[in-house]
Formats: structure tokens, C-alpha cells, sequence
């Protein structure tokens, strides 16, 4: 069983009792060692989660297992390029040794 690790809250103001903001990069750091530390292998990320893509570049997360979603708003016409475009997004953003894919 992998366990994951939600990273909407390292980009944008995220949580119905959030009255901090978006966390700093030493917060983020930390988290990851203690999610990393109890065993959590999987971080869920989103180009709409803000900064998340970017923070988690600059946190470090080589040896974890990314998961990212893209827009919710792509047109079939322009399907294969924008899912390519997402990924060297993602890959550039997280600043990851390389991509695996997963059917879903």
C-alpha cells in the first residue's frame, strides 16, 4: 500500500480552517520528512493547486512518486498537445529525473 500526501495547501491558501496562507518552503521541507518518515511514498499535485508544481520543485521530491492532474479544460482537437505540454510542465516544475506514466 503506498500512502500519499496532498500538496494543494504548498501553493495557494487551501482549507476551510487554513488562516495562515500558503505555507513557506521550510514548512514544506518539513512536511515532506515527516510524511516521508511515516511511510508515504505518493504526492498529489495540480497545475490548479497554484504554486504547488513549483514548491515541490524547490522542496526536492526526487524518490517520491508525483501524481499531477492536468486543466480540466481540454478540448479533444488539441488533446495530444496539451497533454504533452502539461507533462513537460509538470517534469520542469517538480524538476523530477524523469516522468512515469500510469493508466489511471
Amino acid at each position: 500500500m503506498n500512502l500519499g500526501l496532498g500538496a494543494a495547501q504548498f501553493g495557494q491558501p487551501y482549507g476551510i480552517s487554513n488562516s495562515r496562507g500558503v505555507l513557506g518552503l521550510h514548512e514544506v521541507r518539513s512536511i515532506l520528512a515527516a510524511a516521508r518518515d511515516s511511510g508515504a511514498a505518493v504526492l498529489d499535485t495540480a497545475a490548479a493547486y497554484g504554486d504547488s508544481e513549483t514548491v515541490l520543485g524547490k522542496a526536492g521530491v526526487n524518490g517520491w512518486r508525483v501524481v499531477t492532474k492536468l486543466s480540466p479544460k481540454i478540448f479533444w482537437f488539441a488533446l495530444v498537445l496539451i497533454v504533452l505540454s502539461g507533462l513537460t510542465r509538470a517534469f520542469v516544475a517538480t524538476q523530477k529525473d524523469g516522468l512515469q506514466i500510469d493508466e489511471a
